[in-house]
């Protein structure tokens, strides 16, 4: 087995809303089912119940969320829209969640949604969450919650899911040195896996290929970028692949070779390998 000795972790990023603008933090409690509120929350279709993804939603990406999580509340704001204030219910990171009736985020109707060919059962936010998406999207839908206690996902015929992928037999909590099953990954509206990781190596392998083919227009000129758009460039690339966890100190790629990668006292069992794409 390759040991990677130099390896070190650059970043983490959660991602309470998903395909919504993410949240960089230097560090996060961890939970069987990945980082806690990680894409616990996603916007979904009012008539297809399909979660969106940037692909179909692009301004999805200046929705920003924040985390209060010691107040109980997920507030959003969005370009040209007064803040959403959104209740969640305590203990939604690891614990048994109480069930409550209303707009509280947490118990609000249930809500067979469908993330990629995963149908999953979520809760409704409440109409003045539903209000805000669909006035800011311009198009009906509606914000929903992934409460913990989840029955297993309906899985559908599957499709190539292209991201790293870092999750469903990783161990988030427990004692130094062991790597137990975790729960699967129908606690959040996670693609595939619990955690996505990228080496900052990749990335700027990417950017470097990217940017060479870019470079050249359509009559063979050399399109000449200022020292602030490439660093601009750098910083929305990181952005783009939305990782969970960023190292560094390897080459690029290498990322492809690992199998079991600790962090802390946490160790994660690297499941599938996919190529870097764009969310």
């Amino acid at each position: 087995m390759e040991h990677f000795t130099n390896v070190a972790l650059k970043g983490i990023h959660l991602y309470p809303i998903k395909s919504c603008a993410g949240i960089s933090v230097s560090s996060w409690p961890c939970a069987r089912f990945g980082l806690e509120y990680d894409r616990r929350w996603a916007v979904l279709d009012a008539e297809t119940h399909v979660a969106f993804s940037q692909k179909r939603v692009p301004q999805l990406c200046k929705a920003i969320p924040y985390l209060d999580v010691e107040k109980g509340y997920l507030y959003v704001d969005a370009p040209g829209m007064r803040k959403l204030t959104v209740k969640i219910v305590r203990g939604g990171g690891g614990g048994e969640e109480e069930e409550h009736d209303g707009e509280d985020g947490g118990g609000g109707e249930k809500v067979q949604s469908r993330v990629c060919f995963t149908k999953k059962v979520a809760r409704h936010c409440g109409t003045e969450a539903a209000d805000w998406f669909s006035t800011y999207l311009e198009t009906p839908c509606y914000l929903a919650y992934m409460p913990l206690s989840n029955p297993h996902p309906q899985p559908t015929p599957p499709q190539r899911n292209k991201e790293m992928s870092l999750g469903r037999n990783a161990a988030m909590r427990g004692e130094r040195g062991s790597v137990s099953k975790g729960e699967s990954a129908d606690a959040n509206f996670a693609n595939k896996g619990e955690f996505l990781l990228v080496s900052e190596e990749s990335i700027q392998a990417l950017r470097d290929m990217s940017t060479e083919g870019l470079a050249q227009n359509a009559m063979g000129g050399i399109v000449k970028m200022t020292e602030g758009q490439e660093r601009e460039d750098d910083f929305m690339y990181t952005k783009r692949f939305r990782p969970n966890f960023i190292i560094g100190g390897c080459d690029a790629f290498d990322e492809e070779k690992l199998s079991l990668l600790r962090i802390g006292d946490a160790f994660f069992q690297v499941t599938a390998c996919f190529p870097l794409v764009c969310r």
